[in-house]
């Protein structure tokens, strides 16, 4: 029974780790609907596309540290303030509205790529813009080689393989512990282990 219970832990925590990022609740730039995107090129089909203010500062909200920033004209100021932080402005009198222009970012997981086409906003009141990445619409890098229902089917096999690995057990306590199983997929190291008390 232990044994079920360890491995039924081991499902929750992988589900459970299984970190999402949520994008700020105030999103004041109005988005090109784009497909989610699988590992592959960006073009003009798949492009995310963003309207901002020609004289507001816009920030890019990244769910991890950023690491590159690739702006694509120099008609346009950018830093990264924050760790996760873009924020970028177009000179005043480089760039006219509806003029476009190109942001690269990347991250340890992800390229996201957005066109920004500047537009007369005077009429709104808002000082900064805020674009939050969505993951489901960046290129992945290090895609995880297992699913969480690979991982699931996997340690439901694990249950049902007889002890493979011996002689890698220890007692302390009254409490005995040992390693039936190692299973090795991708990047992942499944244990399969028993406990005693």
């Amino acid at each position: 029974m232990k044994h079920l219970q360890i491995i039924a832990l081991l499902i929750l925590s992988a589900s459970a780790t299984q970190a999402q990022f949520q994008p700020p609740a105030r999103v004041q730039s109005t988005s090109v609907v784009a497909p989610n995107l699988s590992i592959g090129a960006i073009n003009n089909r798949n492009l995310v596309s963003y309207n901002i203010p020609l004289s507001r500062t816009t920030h890019i909200l990244a769910p991890e540290t950023i690491l590159y920033v690739d702006i694509s004209t120099p008609n346009v100021d950018g830093d990264l303030p924050e760790k996760r932080i873009c924020r970028i402005k177009p000179r005043e009198g480089k760039m006219q509205p509806g003029e476009s222009f190109t942001v690269t970012v990347v991250t340890r997981t992800m390229v996201s790529v957005h066109q920004l086409i500047c537009g007369d906003n005077d009429s709104r009141d808002e000082e900064t813009y805020v674009i939050a990445i969505d993951p489901g619409q960046a290129v992945l890098l290090n895609r995880p080689s297992v699913t969480e229902s690979d991982f699931q089917r996997l340690t439901m096999l694990a249950l049902t393989q007889k002890r493979k690995v011996q002689d890698v057990k220890t007692k302390v306590d009254g409490m005995k512990y040992w390693v039936n199983n190692i299973f090795i997929c991708g990047d992942y190291l499944l244990f399969d282990i028993g406990m005693e008390n």
